[in-house]
């Protein structure tokens, strides 16, 4: 009974790629590299962008 199944294995992999996904988007804003990719963030004034 110590099969694995292809429907776990996928589950994980799947998992692991979110996981590695929303560190490396986490990092990017904390280094304050993301702007582009907050909504809107373009269209803003200069003094929104600032706060």
């Amino acid at each position: 009974m110590n099969e694995i199944h292809v429907v776990e294995v996928v589950t994980v992999i799947v998992f692991i790629l979110l996981i590695i996904l929303f560190l490396g988007l986490g990092i990017l804003f904390i280094n304050g590299k993301g702007h582009s990719l907050i909504a809107g963030y373009n269209t803003m004034s200069d003094e929104e962008k600032e706060n």
